[in-house]
């Protein structure tokens, strides 16, 4: 059985690593699957496969970082030769980096996963990157095209869109919950950090809640801004309406129980959130950030940009502008204009798992095999 290694820089919760994760269950029974990180995280999702911990964690420092990552790359190099490794798959720049450097000295095709839209510019890291990697995945078709627009000759991307366990979401919606959260309910999750987008969030929701003084938003996740959006949560004057359910490892249960997904993020890569809310039959409202909820929500994928405020066939898009302002405003009108049309909230709960299953395991398993075996 050929043997397949995964890399990731940690188990810890984050949309990669849950990525990661599902791909070990994708490929465990054609290949002999194991995972390499570089570091322990206090809190880390639960793994199906041999972990290797090369314990070698992020450091401070320019000298530091070179003589971390002089590490990584030989302790990958020692894997590599004594697995004989057929595929080394990486998750992320670091570990993309670490990934292709090895491949040079050491077995096994070095394929690339970019899940950050944020990864994606013209620096000496990604140049190597695109020219050592045999494979680079892509995992929504806007980053591809970032990609190319940077690196023109470039002939080694590829789509992958992330793949999901849409019946294990489905199983999880059966364990019950009890939220004392009055209706009508917004939900959102993610890391509560700057790129989420929940400041955004808690203020277009105040301007909501001034004309709808009966909502709620409940946001689930952890994350080092937890203080802040609290505080502003308080200065905005919503702090009996907005709701902290911090990190839930089932939080589907959540979602079930709620009326309407907001996805209010600078940017992303292919956001896991928005088809976990499609699979629990949620009307979506996203902003349009690269890259990502394009894709998911329309019908048919343009590269053109969202202006204003739009209903897509799966769920409403508003524009990214380049004012903070502007974006605020917009998603406070989505959310009353969604909340007060009914028969639209039920059409979009009505096409959700039809959509979500347009992004299923069976879907992901199929190409990323095809893809180590090309």
């Amino acid at each position: 059985m050929k043997t397949v290694l995964l890399l990731v820089p940690s188990l810890g919760i984050g949309g990669q690593e849950k990525i990661a994760i599902n791909t070990v269950r994708c490929l465990e029974e054609k290949y002999n699957v194991k995972m390499i990180i570089f570091q322990k995280k206090k809190v880390e999702y639960e793994y199906p496969c041999e972990v290797i911990n090369l314990e070698i964690p992020t450091r401070n420092g320019v000298f530091k970082k070179i003589l971390n990552q002089c590490r990584r790359i030989s302790g990958i190099i020692k894997i590599r030769k004594k697995n004989r490794a057929y595929a080394v798959i990486s998750f992320g720049k670091t570990a993309n980096i670490t990934n292709v450097i090895s491949g040079i000295f050491s077995p096994g095709k070095s394929i690339s996963a970019v899940h950050g839209f944020a990864e994606v510019k013209k620096d000496l890291i990604m140049r190597i990157i695109m020219r050592l990697s045999n494979r680079v995945i892509c995992i929504s078709k806007s980053m591809q095209e970032k990609l190319l627009s940077l690196f023109p000759t470039s002939k080694n991307t590829i789509v992958i869109e992330n793949g999901y366990d849409v019946n294990n979401i489905c199983e999880n919606l059966k364990e019950t919950v009890e939220v004392n959260v009055l209706h009508p309910l917004i939900v959102s999750m993610g890391r509560l950090e700057e790129v989420k987008g929940f400041d955004r969030l808690i203020k277009a929701f105040a301007i909501a809640h001034k004309e709808r003084t009966d909502i709620n938003l409940m946001i689930i996740g952890q994350g080092s801004l937890f203080e802040k959006l609290q505080d502003l949560s308080i200065s905005e004057g919503v702090q009996d309406s907005v709701h902290f359910m911090g990190y839930q490892s089932n939080p589907h249960k959540f979602l079930k129980q709620s009326d309407i997904y907001v996805l209010s993020s600078r940017n992303e890569g292919f956001p896991n959130a928005l088809i976990e809310a499609l699979c629990c039959e949620l009307p979506i409202i996203a902003l349009d950030c690269q890259s990502g909820p394009r894709e998911i929500l329309s019908e048919h994928y343009t590269s053109s940009r969202t202006v204003g405020i739009v209903e897509e066939k799966y769920g409403v898009l508003v524009e990214e502008s380049s004012s903070e302002d502007l974006i605020i405003h917009y998603l406070a009108q989505a959310i009353l204009s969604l909340l007060n049309d009914t028969e639209k909230m039920q059409i979009y709960r009505n096409l959700s798992i039809g959509r979500a299953n347009q992004f299923n395991n069976d879907v992901y398993k199929e190409k990323i095999i095809s893809l180590i075996e090309e």
